[in-house]
């Protein structure tokens, strides 16, 4: 006859009350601005020009298509009067034998239209003009990140420099901007559409038939680019919908006609 074997050991009933959390420790104990800014803020989906910005990886080759131009050292510098740290007119390149500043803006910032601007300016100076950089321009440079043309354009009146606004026509971006510079006799800043950065601003110096010559703050560099190749970066959305699809130039007012105005 089977035999039921002998009942083993009671099993312990399975805990039935729900695991504790482990505690979130208070902001400042190891939990401040990282967890805080995870809470925050949404995730910003990385872009190359964010990425470039930030310093997380390298430029690969030349910023722009072209020749890059030798860049010196200054052997008698522009003296510039409580000029913001950062803004110095040290470096520099020849232009056809003009010497023009190259300055370069901190890695990581969004600064392209500041430094551009302060490129401008030593310009403006070695023409004898004077500019009084105030407290308040420091401020403002120290400041200016993802500037626009407007806010350019507004600091550089009260700094008593006229500006003209205008916008870049797709269709003759170059010859635009070349008329600008023979009538202002000054560089041109404008802004640009670029496969590496989210929106750039350069200073363009010279338009010739067959090259344009600029200098780029991000890179700190000058560079002599075909006509062909520099007409690409003005196309911007074929969408004439979009709002600021036309990109924007600042270039000086010539003296009559601020005269006239």
């Amino acid at each position: 006859m089977a035999t039921t074997p002998p009942a083993g050991p009671a099993t312990p009933e399975r805990a039935t009350q729900p695991r504790p959390m482990p505690e979130t420790p208070p902001l400042g104990a190891g939990r401040t601005a990282t967890v805080a800014k995870r809470l925050l803020f949404p995730p910003v989906p990385p872009t190359p020009g964010m990425a470039l910005r930030c310093g997380k990886v390298e430029q690969k080759g030349p910023a722009f298509p072209g020749t890059i131009l030798p860049v010196e050292t200054a052997t008698e510098p522009l003296e510039i009067e409580d000029a913001p740290e950062g803004f110095h007119a040290r470096l520099i390149y020849n232009d056809n034998g003009i010497h023009r500043n190259i300055m370069k803006q901190p890695l990581g910032s969004k600064s392209c239209w500041a430094y551009s601007f302060a490129m401008l300016l030593t310009d403006v100076l070695r023409s004898g003009k004077e500019v009084t950089f105030d407290d308040k321009f420091h401020r403002w440079f120290y400041s200016a990140q993802l500037l626009t043309a407007e806010r350019v354009h507004e600091e550089a009146k009260r700094l008593g420099v006229d500006l003209s606004l205008t916008s870049i026509p797709k269709d003759t971006p170059l010859e635009t901007l070349r008329e600008q510079l023979q009538a202002s006799g000054f560089p041109v800043l404008a802004t640009i559409e670029h496969p590496t950065f989210s929106g750039h601003t350069i200073v363009i110096d010279t338009i010739t038939d067959t090259d344009t010559t600029i200098r780029d703050p991000f890179s700190g560099r000058a560079f002599v680019i075909p006509n062909a190749k520099m007409s690409v970066f003005f196309q911007g959305d074929d969408d004439e919908s979009v709002v600021g699809a036309e990109e924007k130039c600042l270039s000086i007012i010539p003296p009559q006609q601020q005269a006239e105005g």
